[in-house]
């Protein structure tokens, strides 16, 4: 009877070791997928930037070309149509913090596409994360964030997102519209998409990002908002 109750133990065990591993595969596998993501839209902001870089070249041998020949009212013309595609095309963002203001302007592309309204509030000199963390927390959570609002009526899709340092602190604030609770099972959120699992660890990766740095991530949902917000000390104030 002992040694049954030994091997039932042992085989207990081992199930529930296999399991972890299970879990950190499919944890590694997700953060691949978004490593993977992240990686393919710097490529192709970067083959997009090529592309005006060439264009630009072009523009400037025409204008050469009017002033020798002293075509001005041509070279005014053009530049008058060149200033005013610049100023449609423009940042919305600077905080000198590059890779922040490129995740930002690119996911309020596919804000704008989808009818969102988008309010921004940025106070921030650093952060406290890896780029690639960076990528993965805040590209999830605006992803989720504009999932939710698509699921809204047009003219009620809004999300505000507020992010600023205080001494030490690194604090983010996100709010969107949603149409209704979101479902928790074992402190974990459950989606109505088709990909369940991917979901559910994207929530999940962000939460171990925020935890790696010793910091706190609380979500809330209150009428027709859902709110998220993230407390990380950047670590300074304990080298000083």
């Amino acid at each position: 009877m002992i040694l049954s109750i030994f091997l039932c133990l042992h085989y207990l065990v081992l199930r529930m070791a296999y399991h972890e591993v299970k879990l950190d595969n499919k944890r590694l596998d997700m953060s691949q997928e978004l490593l993977q993501k992240q990686n393919y839209e710097l490529h192709e902001m970067y083959e997009k930037n090529r592309a005006r870089m060439h264009e630009y070249s072009h523009n400037l041998e025409y204008l050469y070309y009017c002033i020798r020949e002293e075509k001005y009212s041509e070279a005014g013309e053009f530049l008058r149509k060149y200033i005013g595609g610049l100023n449609e095309e423009k940042r919305i963002v600077w905080t000198g913090l590059s890779f922040l203001d490129f995740i930002i302007n690119y996911k309020k592309q596919a804000m704008d596409k989808r009818g969102i309204e988008f309010h921004l509030t940025l106070d921030v000199y650093e952060y406290p994360f890896k780029e690639a963390e960076l990528g993965i927390l805040l590209g999830n959570l605006l992803d989720n964030a504009i999932e939710a609002c698509e699921k809204c009526e047009p003219g009620k899709r809004e999300i505000k997102l507020h992010i600023w340092n205080v001494k030490y602190m690194f604090m983010l604030n996100l709010i969107n519209s949603s149409s209704k609770s979101p479902e928790v099972r074992e402190q974990q959120f459950i989606t109505d998409k088709e990909e369940k699992n991917a979901h559910g660890m994207g929530v999940e990766q962000v939460r171990r990002i925020v935890e790696k740095y010793g910091g706190d991530i609380n979500f809330q949902y209150s009428g027709e908002h859902f709110e998220t917000n993230i407390i990380v000390s950047n670590m300074k104030e304990e080298n000083t």
